[in-house]
């Protein structure tokens, strides 16, 4: 798709069903090459990085079936442990396959630098420091990067910053570490848990899930049994749809959605004039009128989870100040 066009004025009413979380199905696909039997993984989006994310996984040589909105995976016939260029250009995840695919071949190998959306320069230097601070070998030729070793060794990684991909990355290849696998200054969203939810579910032990240090012990073996996995619901989408309508009114209903992951957004369209009611897996939301501005509503910055500030201390300085 080269352009969205809207055409409007128009209010928004009604009810709309948020899907499953993008950024919690992606890497949970990628863990399932642990699993030592089927998963069925329900609440998928079918979307193009999901689609991607299955043909990696066929390619390896898993059993895929994607049918309403459901995914089953049969990693028992997998066999390979290189991601060719042709997948890895197309979306940043590709980079988790190499934590999950060293957890369960000791060696991984991505062909090409990890593609995905252009928001600019992501690079992926923690992912590879933190895989040398575990005993694995990282090298790094022609865009190709390669990395093995005899066993994922214990240590207490600290990530600079909270990077939600390296703290997968560290997660999925620490499932089967010798001793145990400190993850400090991790990433805290919610898609995270979920993910941790998932490798528990098949066996693995992880706690500190949501909070800023994670602890992976290393497990010699998986459970066997089928697992039965339903993925979060996007907030991305969920906060998306709530600004449309305070933007354009009216009134909507969002049903399947955890409102605890979108504290932050609720707080700031309470806070410009929206009426705002929210269930265990609801949120009503109405707009009337404009919306209220001034000192309630100046600068939104958005930080890493669950943060989004609004300046207004700073603003209300600055006007006393008289720089505003």
């Amino acid at each position: 798709m080269q352009k969205l066009i809207v055409y409007g004025p128009a209010k928004l009413m009604g009810e709309i069903e948020v899907e499953g979380a993008k950024n919690a199905v992606l890497p949970i696909l990628t863990a399932s090459i642990l699993a030592e039997n089927k998963v069925i993984i329900t609440n998928v989006p079918d979307i193009a990085d999901v689609r991607h994310t299955l043909e990696i996984l066929k390619y390896l040589g898993c059993k895929v079936l994607f049918e309403n909105n459901t995914v089953v995976v049969d990693s028992s016939s997998i066999k390979r442990f290189t991601i060719p260029p042709e997948y890895a250009k197309l979306m940043r995840s590709s980079i988790l396959f190499m934590g999950a695919l060293l957890s369960k071949f000791k060696k991984a190998e991505l062909s090409n630098q990890p593609g995905g959306c252009e928001i600019g320069q992501r690079p992926i230097d923690l992912h590879i420091l933190a895989f040398r601070q575990l005993g694995i070998e990282v090298f790094e030729h022609d865009s190709k990067i390669m990395c093995k070793c005899k066993k994922v060794k214990s240590n207490g990684i600290f990530l600079p910053i909270p990077s939600v991909g390296a703290t997968e990355n560290i997660i999925l290849a620490s499932i089967f570490c010798d001793g145990e696998v400190v993850i400090k200054n991790a990433a805290k969203e919610p898609e995270i848990a979920d993910l941790c939810h998932f490798l528990n579910k098949l066996g693995a032990k992880i706690k500190g899930a949501g909070t800023h240090i994670i602890k992976i012990e290393g497990v010699k073996k998986l459970k066997s049994e089928e697992v039965i996995h339903k993925v979060i619901p996007d907030r991305i989408v969920a906060g998306t749809y709530l600004c449309a309508v305070a933007a354009c009114g009216e009134e909507v209903v969002l049903r399947g959605v955890f409102p605890r992951h979108l504290d932050s957004i609720l707080h700031i369209l309470k806070s410009a004039g929206c009426k705002i009611k929210e269930s265990k897996n609801e949120i009503w939301i109405k707009k009337e009128g404009r919306l209220k501005g001034g000192q309630r509503i100046t600068h939104i910055t958005t930080l890493v989870f669950p943060q989004i500030f609004r300046l207004l201390f700073v603003v209300r300085l600055w006007l006393r100040m008289g720089l505003l």
